[in-house]
């Protein structure tokens, strides 16, 4: 059985493109002369049962995610002549009296990643409670972005330096992860039988985790100034390494609990997990069958659909927000724009299977193509958003832009 979802987010943001519009003028004296949006992103899981003892089942699930984007923007608009101003002055909003000029900036992005995830499951027969999982993730992206006249905002004390400044920076990044992960005693999530209005906690378990990454990163076109706060003392540490490209074979945490890239076995406690199952059925036709569902509340937070036919998961809807990670401040304009759920709906197996298997070559052909890079500090150890706020920027770009020009950096 199977589940996902395609959203088309550059049609997205040139539906609302006069709110954009509307938005630049009033913020920033600036009107859109060129905007387009190709932007696509899709994720697929494929459940299977793909081994059985007299006791328990291996279910594995393939996951694959396809995320692809090309933009230009072109705005133009009176904007404040480079220089030293106020930390009050204000020169981006439309009624300062600052010495504004004639100015047009631009961004470019073309951005490729695919990720392909599958993980093997032992369950057991009469609960589906989870004995043991294994994983393997392999991925790979390439941004290509070119911008000029971008407003950089330098603030100290209590004045501004303002200068426009041009780029032409490339990130490109490989990486694979091989993880295990044993549940003792087993994670019971469901409790079966499960019943509508009925909340239950599940079980404390033992988990201790073990395995190693692989892949690089490389990246051109950064300043100097980048570069130090890409290299920091930490990520040298870790990684041995002062300039791109970076392994992660040779990838070592502060900690120690990562050398040369493996990692493990180290333990860990997973606490109890609130679990309950609201009132209500949502029902899906799949593959011409009205099938009925019910919907689990996990933490207060993300909905997952449950099928009582397969005893597991069959769909999923997760706000951007509440028991997610906070998300960085400019995240803002990406629910604006994009919508605060992310969401997967049951699907017949064979489109999901067929859908997962192109994102496959996808990635492969991707992989081969790619060098290895990235903003490493961000796009691999902060969880897990800068892949994708980052390949959005041009699909985002007018928003970021607004944000950035109508506000002066901290010191």
């Amino acid at each position: 059985w199977g589940m996902g979802k395609e959203i088309d987010l550059g049609a997205n943001v040139t539906s609302k493109l006069s709110y954009i519009d509307n938005l630049l003028k009033s913020q920033a004296n600036v009107t859109i002369d060129r905007l387009s949006v190709d932007s696509k992103v899709a994720y697929y899981v494929l459940f299977e049962i793909t081994g059985e003892t007299a006791t328990t089942y291996s279910i594995t699930a393939k996951m694959a995610f396809r995320f692809a984007t090309s933009a230009n923007l072109k705005v133009t608009g009176g904007m404040p002549v480079a220089g030293t101003y106020g930390v009050y002055d204000n020169p981006f909003d439309p009624k300062s009296t600052v010495a504004k000029e004639a100015k047009t900036v631009s961004i470019d992005l073309e951005e490729k990643m695919g990720v392909v995830l599958t993980g093997t499951a032992t369950v057991e027969k009469t609960s589906m409670a989870i004995t043991n999982i294994t994983w393997s993730f392999k991925g790979a992206l390439s941004v290509e972005i070119d911008a000029k006249n971008i407003p950089d905002i330098n603030t100290t004390g209590s004045v501004q330096i303002i200068s426009y400044k041009d780029y032409d920076v490339g990130f490109e990044a490989v990486a694979g992860v091989d993880l295990y992960m044993d549940f003792t005693p087993a994670l019971d999530l469901f409790q079966a039988p499960v019943v509508q209005g009925e909340t239950w906690w599940t079980n404390e378990t033992a988990l201790t985790v073990a395995g190693s990454v692989n892949g690089h990163v490389n990246a051109h076109g950064l300043t100097d100034d980048i570069k130090a706060q890409i290299f920091t003392e930490e990520l040298r540490n870790a990684t041995g390494a002062t300039d791109f490209p970076i392994s992660f074979e040779k990838l070592n945490s502060p900690d120690g609990e990562i050398k040369n890239g493996k990692f493990g076995p180290y333990n860990s406690t997973v606490e109890p997990i609130k679990m309950r199952c609201m009132n209500g059925l949502v029902t899906h036709t799949v593959n011409g069958e009205l099938k009925k569902y019910m919907k689990i509340q996990v933490n207060d937070g993300a909905t997952f659909l449950y099928s009582q036919d397969e005893g597991f998961l069959a769909g999923m809807y997760m706000n951007m927000g509440g028991s997610m990670p906070a998300l960085p401040e400019e995240a803002g304009y990406v629910t604006a724009l994009f919508g605060s759920q992310v969401s997967m709906d049951p699907m017949d197996a064979k489109v999901v299977s067929d859908k997962i298997k192109s994102i496959d070559a996808y990635t492969a052909k991707l992989t081969s193509e790619v060098k290895g890079g990235g903003l490493i500090q961000d796009f691999f150890f902060k969880a897990p958003y800068l892949g994708f706020f980052f390949v959005a920027l041009g699909a985002i770009s007018i928003g970021i832009l607004a944000f950035f020009m109508t506000r002066p950096r901290k010191p």
